[in-house]
């Protein structure tokens, strides 16, 4: 099984010289190869953007090639333990409310969610019926997990800062509903976590397959080049539909 496994430097090299099918002292060599790209002049930085057509001919190897099985996908949350993600593993957002995980943190806060199949859920709160196009689109068509090629510095990410303190989707309803005690209400009692999920290849939303090798190669070059950046990270997307069962979730970091 190949797996592309970003964690570290290392691992990231490891893993290159299986999918790049060579050993790692020419991957060295080609990394050392290409440190021109990457220049400081008048204290700003410049990157020629290696191109993945110039790797595959290095290498002699063709995209379908290269191509991981399996991808460590690096995902920030946050969750008032780790218990329900040992038990029910990652879940994405239509899956989370059909099945009433966080039924009794609403509930603390006089909010009831209403869901029925094949429909936006509604929101109760007060004697009041709340429902929005965001919301709509959340548990229709944006309910994917999310997370991170490449695990260091992943939490410094600029996208990130909001999700690591509240799930997006409870930011939402407190907008909807007026009640920003919501949020604080999560704040309270929950923790920060970065997770490391093992993900088949097949199921990230992606546009270029290829992208994600030549990606694990510039976090290489740019770490040997002091231009690593932590928004320099590269989103990983799942399917809508694909969730992460508890045996796939390798560690799980309190942050």
């Amino acid at each position: 099984m190949r797996v592309l496994d970003c964690s570290t430097v290392d691992t990231a090299l490891k893993s290159l010289c299986e999918l790049l099918r060579t050993d790692e002292a020419t991957l060295d060599m080609y990394i050392e190869s290409n440190k021109y790209r990457v220049t400081n002049k008048d204290k700003c930085w410049y990157y020629d953007n290696l191109k993945i057509e110039e790797v595959l001919d290095f290498f002699n190897l063709r995209k379908d090639e290269i191509l991981p099985d399996k991808l460590l996908m690096f995902h920030l949350t946050s969750g008032i333990d780790d218990r329900s993600f040992r038990q029910y593993g990652i879940l994405n957002l239509q899956s989370i409310i059909k099945n009433d995980i966080l039924s009794s943190f609403f509930t603390a806060s006089g909010v009831k969610i209403q869901y029925e199949e094949g429909s936006a859920p509604l929101i109760h709160f007060k004697g009041k019926v709340f429902e929005d196009e965001m919301l709509f689109h959340r548990f229709n068509s944006d309910r994917c997990i999310n997370g991170f090629l490449i695990k260091e510095d992943a939490e410094s990410n600029s996208n990130v800062g909001h999700i690591r303190e509240c799930p997006e989707f409870i930011w939402d309803i407190s907008k909807l509903i007026q009640l920003p005690g919501l949020i604080g209400k999560w704040k309270e009692s929950a923790k920060s976590m970065k997770m490391s999920l093992l993900v088949n290849f097949e199921d990230i939303n992606y546009f270029e397959p290829a992208e994600y090798v030549i990606k694990a190669v510039e976090y290489v070059l740019f770490k040997k080049t002091n231009y690593w950046d932590p928004d320099q990270n590269f989103m990983v997307f799942l399917n809508e539909e694909v969730c992460i069962s508890p045996e796939n979730i390798t560690q799980i970091d309190e942050l």
